[in-house]
């Protein structure tokens, strides 16, 4: 079963929630509307000449999307939407859902995104 990340601030505010996870980068904020469901891992297709963070690919709603290592592994991953990427992030930890930035730190998804694109070139 997977698990929605969206959820309403206790004291009404307008800021935005997501999640908090534990990665390679340690513990890290991941914005609900970048963050988009855990969901348990899904079964993964090599992609030939991928680099190794790249732990191949999967299909999600209809769309094949690259799932990157992130940590460890673990049997879920984190789906993920920044801008017109969208990719799986396999390795990390929810620790909390529905909670407001504050002083966390911003998980740096980006440089995911970039490994994910440049191995769909190559595949």
């Amino acid at each position: 079963a997977s698990r929605g990340i969206g959820g309403v601030a206790m004291d009404g505010s307008v800021s935005e929630l997501g999640i908090v996870i534990e990665s390679d980068q340690g513990e890290r904020y991941v914005p609900a509307s970048v963050a988009l469901r855990v969901v348990p891992m899904p079964e993964l297709t090599t992609v030939p000449g991928a680099p190794r963070e790249v732990l191949g690919a999967a299909l999600y709603e209809g769309e094949v999307v690259l799932v990157v290592a992130a940590g460890p592994a673990t049997s879920e991953c984190l789906m993920c939407r920044l801008d017109d990427s969208l990719i799986g992030l396999g390795g990390v930890r929810v620790l909390r859902v529905g909670v407001p930035r504050e002083s966390l730190e911003l998980f740096d998804l980006r440089a995911f995104v970039e490994v994910a694109a440049n191995a769909r070139k190559m595949g």
